[in-house]
């Protein structure tokens, strides 16, 4: 493995000059540590986040860093990255640039990349600790970055008015309120022209959960994304307690298991926004799932099969996209670490009903279309289940 160097000219902002040339469809990737950090923890999480890991979805934290430690090279081997660039190169300490290197797989290449004026000092640190450096021309590197992102499928979905983050988080006796508050005249016409729709045809609901359940699947059924969902869910609340009935409901629960006519169709926004899970076996599970395969059968899949079907290039019949393959590739190459043969579980999910679960965060987090009602669960020997009760109550006031 190989360290290059490399100084920005003088009056030059490096990170302005690289922005939109590094990601994890380029084979490159930007990072930028906190001035002097040294926890190999915070070097991984660094270097998933550059890959759009995002710990605020389901598995994610800030705090597990051996799980980071343990991801980071999973991850890169599987993306193909060939190079990582780190910022402000002058004042990482020689302990996290080791740290760093230990992250990388053999073959890919780490260039240092310091701010004008930096560069000979920081490589006579550097090797006066041991480690080599070869120093690079600014112009021929950064045209070098020059790379072709992955080609994928063009989405034809037309995106909603608003998503997720335009919604407040608030319960529905504030959620109207805080929703104009938040947002733009025109967007909130959007998320209340919804509200207002799903509120008046509420009013003549039952007062029962299966009857409720039938209203906000008819409701929902045309949604693109799980915010549409949110809003239908707080307007049936409101209307009935407008009627003396309390919905109590568990949004995280119920959005999941809400039915969706959209087919399965991944458009390069859903495999991207799946990319953002740090647990591999997050992403291939729902992968899989895209991709044609049931979800009765994924606990069954065997690393032989996917292994097969990369090699391939084709699952269950349906081209692999190009974004898909780092999805499936990075669970692939950690249960290879675990020692799995090949007639093992890909997915080693621990519990009989995991892989549901595994879907429905992915539905309510990312917005994926996946229809909850192929997720439910039958089962009545343990009423507490979440996927036997799907969240939902309803008493009267």
């Amino acid at each position: 493995m190989s360290i290059g160097i490399v100084e920005a000219p003088t009056g030059t902002i490096p990170s302005r000059h690289l922005s939109g040339r590094f990601g994890p469809e380029t084979g490159a990737l930007l990072l930028h540590l906190a001035p002097r950090e040294t926890q190999p923890g915070a070097v991984a999480l660094a270097l998933l986040q550059a890959m759009g890991k995002d710990v605020r979805v389901a598995g994610g934290n800030t705090t597990r860093t051996s799980e980071h430690r343990t991801y980071a090279p999973v991850w890169v081997k599987a993306h193909g990255i060939e190079s990582v660039a780190l910022l402000d190169a002058q004042q990482a300490r020689t302990r996290t640039i080791a740290t760093l290197l230990g992250l990388l797989p053999e073959g890919t290449d780490l260039v240092l990349v310091c701010e004008p004026g930096h560069l000979g000092a920081t490589r006579h640190r550097l090797e006066s600790t041991g480690l080599p450096t070869r120093p690079l021309d600014w112009t021929a590197w950064l045209a070098s970055q020059e790379r072709a992102t992955t080609a994928g499928d063009i989405s034809t979905v037309s995106e909603d008015a608003y998503d997720l983050s335009h919604l407040p988080v608030a319960d529905f006796l504030l959620f109207r309120y805080r929703s104009r508050e938040l947002n733009t005249r025109e967007r909130f016409e959007a998320i209340d022209a919804d509200y207002v729709r799903t509120y008046q045809g509420a009013l003549t609901v039952r007062p029962e959960p299966e009857a409720v359940i039938a209203y906000l699947d008819s409701e929902t059924a045309n949604a693109v994304t799980t915010a549409s969902m949110m809003v239908a869910l707080r307007a049936t609340q409101s209307a009935f307690f407008s009627r003396g009935h309390l919905l109590h409901a568990h949004p995280d629960r119920l959005l999941g298991v809400l039915s969706c006519n959209r087919g399965l169709h991944p458009t390069d926004k859903d495999w991207r926004a799946l990319g953002a899970y740090i647990r591999p076996e997050r992403s291939a599970t729902t992968a899989l799932y895209l991709l044609g395969i049931g979800a009765q059968p994924l606990p069954s899949v065997t690393v032989e099969a996917i292994d097969r079907a990369l090699d391939r290039g084709v699952l269950v019949g349906r081209p692999i996209p190009s974004l898909a393959r780092p999805l499936l590739a990075a669970q692939l190459l950690r249960r290879i670490a675990e020692g799995a043969r090949p007639g093992d579980s890909y997915l080693n999910l621990r519990g009989e009903r995991r892989h549901l679960e595994v879907l429905i965060d992915a539905r309510r987090d990312l917005g994926l279309p996946i229809d909850g009602r192929n997720l439910r669960s039958d089962h009545s020997t343990n009423s507490t289940r979440v996927l036997h009760r799907l969240g939902l109550d309803v008493r009267s006031l």
